[in-house]
């Protein structure tokens, strides 16, 4: 087994601070997102979309901990700890794409299909995989150039593929608010019903998928273009998209933010 020596804490420089004050952020913003799901005082978040999220949460807040050390003091744990993350990550975007498509395209399956119990069985399917696949990473191939690639292809893979199922989403959708406007005569109240939906499911779909797109691909050149000060600018543009998710959730969609106001201020948001 052919493991990395760990740097020594002597290679911190003052450049590395501002990513650590982002982690730091990162870590406070996460505890407060799981805490208001824990909490859910509007009772909007027992659904298979809010778990999938909340593992999505607990994945970040690990990279907003342990990323910023990882940059400059390489341990094999933190090895072992960002593979880790790095699979949920991958794993858990396209399970919350493939659970929304399915809400769409087969509405009233989708209670059967992703019930809070298998949702809970595929979360903890993903970590077990997940674990295993970065200790294997670490012990075989501690993470050398082939691996890096490998994981690059996966990950581009995995954002069309996500990308592919919000479209298919999307059209998907828009023909259901046609074909309830031109078939039902109360076509007025059904279809301010089903363009909320659209616009609420659209928006936090989105959002997940372009915040996680974004730091993809900020990771994938930070490996290519390693330079001293475009690598400082895309790992901190990295560590960001992964902590402020909880803020940008909060700015654009409405039960965050009341659930936010509600639990942490007392108040209803307007």
């Amino acid at each position: 087994m052919d493991l990395e020596a760990p740097k020594s804490f002597s290679n911190f420089k003052l450049n590395y601070i501002p990513v650590h004050i982002i982690g730091l952020s990162g870590v406070i913003l996460h505890v407060l997102l799981l805490v208001a799901f824990i909490k859910d005082p509007l009772k909007c978040f027992r659904n298979s979309a809010t778990y999938l999220v909340a593992n999505l949460a607990v994945s970040d807040l690990i990279i907003s901990l342990c990323g910023p050390y990882f940059i400059w003091f390489r341990h094999w744990i933190l090895h072992i700890i960002m593979g880790l993350t790095y699979g949920v990550t991958l794993v858990a975007i396209v399970s919350i794409a493939v659970d929304r498509y399915v809400m769409v395209i087969y509405p009233f399956k989708h209670h059967y299909l992703m019930s809070g119990k298998k949702v809970l069985i595929w979360i903890t399917s993903i970590w077990t995989l997940s674990s295993f696949h970065a200790v294997v990473e670490v012990v075989l191939f501690s993470f050398n150039v082939y691996n890096f690639f490998v994981n690059v292809f996966l990950a581009v893979t995995i954002i069309l593929v996500t990308g592919v199922l919000y479209v298919l989403m999307s059209i998907a959708l828009r023909r259901q608010t046609r074909n309830l406007v031109l078939d039902d005569a109360s076509a007025g109240s059904n279809r301010s019903q089903v363009t909320r939906f659209l616009k609420e499911t659209i928006c936090e779909d989105n959002t997940i998928g372009s915040v996680y797109c974004i730091d993809r691909y900020c990771a994938i050149l930070g490996g290519f273009l390693y330079t001293n000060i475009l690598i400082h600018f895309l790992m901190a543009l990295c560590f960001f998209t992964f902590a402020s998710n909880p803020l940008i959730y909060f700015l654009r969609l409405p039960k965050y933010r009341k659930s936010f106001f509600l639990l942490y201020c007392r108040r209803h948001s307007n």
